[in-house]
Formats: structure tokens, sequence, C-alpha cells
């Protein structure tokens, strides 16, 4: 069993929740090196400390300053599953961030693997469903 998203007639299968965490991971250090490229060496530390042996410490990213991640990672990790579905504002949001975090999420071993970003495309495999969301005006819901 595993989490699955749909809007309109794309559904994408996301993954167990275990698969759903490496993604936040991802995100999380594809941030970090993004700051990294243009000489936030502190931001991208107090990001990176956000990570502890391959997990999310999520007390610790709440006190990360605002400025530091991009509007659509903070829906990206902040998400719960548990609520059902994003917005096309959360949908374009992320697809925003998926724009500036492109190279950043290549070379993240969680994003980067095949399973979610095209090698010859670079697309994330969230994209589609997320442009149909924004195109359509529609939610995306998870079940």
């Amino acid at each position: 069993m595993g989490l699955s998203i749909v809007c309109g007639d794309i559904t994408v299968k996301v993954g167990n929740y275990s698969t759903v965490h490496e993604q936040r991971t991802g995100w999380i250090r594809a941030e970090a090196k993004r700051h990294e490229s243009v000489g936030r060496t502190h931001e991208s530390q107090t990001i990176l400390k956000t990570i502890e042996d391959d997990n999310i410490n999520y007390n610790n990213l709440v006190y990360l300053n605002s400025n530091f991640l991009l509007d659509g990672t903070k829906e990206f990790i902040y998400h719960s599953d548990c609520s059902g579905y994003w917005t096309p504002r959360h949908s374009q949001l992320m697809l925003d961030a998926i724009d500036r975090l492109r190279p950043f999420l290549i070379e993240t071993k969680e994003c980067g693997s095949p399973l979610y970003m095209n090698s010859l495309t670079h697309q994330y495999y969230l994209e589609n469903i997320l442009r149909e969301s924004v195109e359509k005006n529609e939610n995306i819901f998870f079940f």
C-alpha cells in the first residue's frame, strides 16, 4: 500500500510514507545546495542541521528563518498527508520551487534517482500533476 495523488485525469503513485520522507529530505538537501551555490554557507549548514541520520528533525526545521526555504519547499515538506489535498496555489508554489531547485534536486541522492527525476528531460516526477492542478484550477487529492 502506498500514497497516490490525483488531479483531473492524472494519477501519480507517490510511494509509501518512507518514500515521501526521502523526498522531503532530498528537497531540504537541495535547498542547502542552492544556498551553498551562492556563497551562503551559514544558511546551507543551518538547513543541513535539520537532517539527523537521514531523518528530518522537524523541531529544528521550525526554527529556520522563512527566508531559508522557498515557499514551495515549505508546502512540500510541511504538508500532512492526512490533510488530503494541495490547492492550485500550493501546486504553483511547488512548481516555482522545482524550477529554482532543479539542478540541486538532480544532485541529491534522494531526488536525483531515476524514480523521481527523468535523466533525459530533468523533469521531476510530480511536475505534470502539479501543472494539471494549476492549469485546470483543481486541487490535487491524496488517497
